[in-house]
């Protein structure tokens, strides 16, 4: 019966720490991310996507990521084209 109770006990606690520290992690807020973008970069691409849906249903740490990622991609604005080169002429 003992054996039956600490085996209980020790999984509620392995739960609960498991817990902790997932929880944890996703917490981590943008000040901490070292590659956070501040000033006016993070203000011009926070004015084009704040009102995205898909961005309003992201957590903060994620909606920083996001920001990285459309930064990133505005490098290929000019270059990416749906049409093919030969309709261009």
């Amino acid at each position: 019966m003992t054996k039956r109770y600490l085996k209980l006990i020790s999984l509620c606690i392995i739960s609960f720490a498991l817990t902790a520290c997932t929880n944890t992690a996703a917490g981590q807020s943008s000040r901490e991310n070292d590659l956070a973008l501040q000033g006016k970069t993070r203000s011009k691409i926070l004015k084009n996507v704040e009102h995205h849906y898909y961005y309003s249903q992201l957590g903060p740490y994620q909606k920083e990521n996001y920001l990285l990622l459309r930064k990133d991609s505005e490098i290929f604005k000019d270059t990416i084209h749906l049409a093919p080169d030969s309709e261009k002429i």
